[in-house]
């Protein structure tokens, strides 16, 4: 019997991905992965589908923006969800990072 994962990181449109589920300990090796793998531009997370976030999950992003810096794709996060926009809030990432409540 195998277990549905409780996440998935899905290709919507070139560069742009929606992330969904739980980014935690266990699935956020698996979505750096997947969006590490990425070589365009302009990177697009749709992040309105992610219903849980922890630390581990966060790093993802901060590691993905700190990719940016070093002259990777350009980073853009749309749609966060009320649990991903409050981690930004109290991790004091809101202001440091592209985010956008447009689709």
């Amino acid at each position: 019997m195998s277990v549905e994962p409780s996440w998935s990181v899905t290709e919507v449109e070139p560069g742009g991905f929606a992330v969904a589920g739980e980014v935690d300990a266990h699935s956020a090796p698996m979505v750096a992965d997947r969006l590490f793998g990425f070589d365009g531009t302009t990177l697009v997370l749709d992040l309105s589908g992610v219903t849980f976030i922890d630390s581990s999950g966060l790093r993802v992003i901060v590691q993905l923006h700190q990719r940016e810096l070093e002259g990777g794709p350009v980073l853009e996060i749309t749609r966060p969800s009320p649990a991903v926009g409050r981690l930004f809030e109290i991790g004091g990432f809101a202001g440091l990072l592209r985010i956008s409540d447009d689709a």
